[in-house]
């Protein structure tokens, strides 16, 4: 029950963030630039694709499963 509250948790502290923190921020944006900058560069999120190797699927009965590909 708790994951599925996550995504509305989520976007309720997103809500904060932009529209009330980085409101906040703008009175450093021509005095501290680089602390304006960096603020914003921190929550730049980068989605990297997984590093495991997909589930194998059951292959099914009176076929040939494809050949598996060897490193060199």
């Amino acid at each position: 029950m708790a994951t599925l509250s996550l995504p509305g948790a989520i976007r309720y502290v997103r809500g904060i963030l932009r529209h009330e923190i980085d409101k906040m921020l703008e009175v450093f944006k021509d005095s501290q630039p680089d602390f304006y900058a960096s603020h914003f560069a921190a929550r730049v999120i980068i989605d990297r694709t997984g590093t495991r190797a997909a589930k194998k699927t059951a292959t099914p009965a009176g076929s040939t499963p494809a050949p598996v590909p060897v490193p060199a």
